[in-house]
């Protein structure tokens, strides 16, 4: 199973927020977690925001280092897209740019003392998603519903 940003499908939050059943059995509830997360993807990406806005709101310190990454990562990616940077005659590439992220990221958790409350979070989000999952009946459609070809509403 290979999950990509072309499966970034908001649908209807009322399909996803009604309708659970415990799994009959093992199998099951194994099919369930390998569909649902890709046909729900959108909302799990955002249960797990809401994880983290929540978080933020009572440790200011990781809103901080939020705040840092992603200012560097907005720059980065969506301010300097498609602009041709040099950096000592070297043409910055994707790559770098993930990088340089990263190691911002690295020194925006370790200067704040907030990588356990980003860790917590991200498992907090991950638990409750996979939960949702298993208890969530697998939607009609979503074995073979063709990947869309950005993020849009269904």
């Amino acid at each position: 199973m290979s999950i990509s940003t072309r499966d970034l499908v908001m649908r209807d939050w009322g399909s996803f927020l009604t309708v659970y059943s415990v799994p009959a059995n093992a199998q099951d509830a194994i099919n369930r977690v390998q569909n649902n997360p890709k046909y729900y993807l959108a909302h799990y990406a955002c249960v797990v925001a809401l994880v983290y806005v929540l978080a933020m709101t009572q440790y200011q310190n990781f809103f901080a280092a939020a705040a840092i990454i992603g200012t560097v990562a907005g720059i980065l990616f969506f301010v300097l897209k498609g602009k041709d940077l040099n950096v000592g005659g070297v043409q910055v590439e994707f790559l770098h740019k993930v990088a340089v992220t990263g190691f911002v990221s690295v020194l925006a958790f370790y200067f704040s003392e907030s990588l356990p409350i980003f860790i917590w979070t991200t498992v907090i989000g991950v638990i409750v998603s996979v939960i949702h999952s298993i208890f969530k009946p697998v939607a009609s459609g979503s074995a073979s519903a063709p990947a869309p070809a950005s993020l849009h509403t269904e």
